[in-house]
C-alpha cells in the first residue's frame, strides 16, 4: 500500500479554473500510447521569460500570511505533494539533464496518486519536455509548450502514457492497466487546467520580486 505524503492544508492564491474553460483532446497514437492534449485558456500578464523561469524555480519556500510555504505544495495546494531535484544538469538545478521527483494526488484522491522520477529531455524558452522511465523504458512523457499571444501567454500541456519503442507497443496494455486507473486522464486533464490557471495567482510576484532584488 503506498503511503501518501501529508498535504498542507492552505487554500490556493486564486480561483480555480474549470475543465470546460480549456480544449482537451483523449486518443490513442499510432504507436499505441494514450495522450491527453490540454490547450490552456490564456495566462494573462504572464511572460514566456516569467514561465521558463518558475520551472528553474519550483523548488523553495514563499512567503504567504505570515509564514513560509513549499512553492510547488501551494502552487496547486489539494494536488501537490513533493518537488524536488534528485540529480540536477550540468548548470545546475531544473535542466536538461536533471532527473526530478514529482508526487501528485488529482483532486487530492489517492486512486489518482501518482509518484514519478522524470528525466528533463527539453528545456528552453519556448517550452519543456520530461520522461518517466523503468528499466530505461520510457512509460510516460510530459511535454509543456508556451507562446505569446499579445501580451499574455498560450500554453499546451501534452501527456503520453506509454512506450514509443517497438517493444512498448507490445506492453503498452499492460503499461496502460498499471498507470491508468479508470477516470485518471480526466482526473489529470482537470489537474493541469488547474494548476495553469493558478500561476496566473502565484507566479507575477515571485518573479518580480526575485528580479527587483537582483537588479
Amino acid at each position: 500500500m503506498r503511503k501518501m505524503p501529508a498535504a498542507r492544508q492552505l487554500p490556493p492564491l486564486g480561483a480555480k479554473r474549470r475543465i470546460d474553460d480549456a480544449h482537451i483532446t483523449f486518443e490513442t497514437t499510432p504507436d499505441g500510447r494514450r495522450q491527453v492534449t490540454v490547450l490552456h485558456p490564456l495566462l494573462h500578464r504572464i511572460s514566456p521569460a516569467m514561465l521558463t523561469w518558475w520551472f528553474a524555480n519550483i523548488e523553495g519556500g514563499m512567503g504567504y500570511r505570515d509564514q513560509q510555504v513549499d512553492r510547488y505544495q501551494e502552487w496547486h495546494p489539494e494536488d501537490h505533494l513533493l518537488w524536488r531535484v534528485v540529480k540536477p544538469s550540468r548548470d545546475g538545478g531544473y535542466g536538461v539533464g536533471a532527473r526530478i521527483q514529482v508526487v501528485e494526488a488529482f483532486g487530492g484522491n489517492p486512486s489518482y496518486y501518482f509518484g514519478l522520477t522524470w528525466d528533463v529531455l527539453r528545456y528552453d524558452s519556448t517550452g519543456t519536455t520530461r520522461a518517466a522511465r523503468v528499466l530505461g523504458m520510457t512509460i510516460a512523457e510530459r511535454q509543456d509548450d508556451w507562446w505569446s499571444e499579445g501580451k499574455n501567454l498560450r500554453c499546451r500541456s501534452v501527456l503520453r502514457v506509454g512506450a514509443p519503442e517497438m517493444l512498448g507497443r507490445l506492453l503498452n496494455p499492460l503499461v496502460h492497466r498499471l498507470l491508468i486507473p479508470h477516470g485518471a486522464e480526466l482526473a489529470w486533464a482537470r489537474h493541469s487546467v488547474e494548476e495553469m490557471g493558478f500561476l496566473e495567482w502565484l507566479i507575477v510576484g515571485l518573479y518580480v520580486a526575485e528580479h527587483d532584488s537582483a537588479g
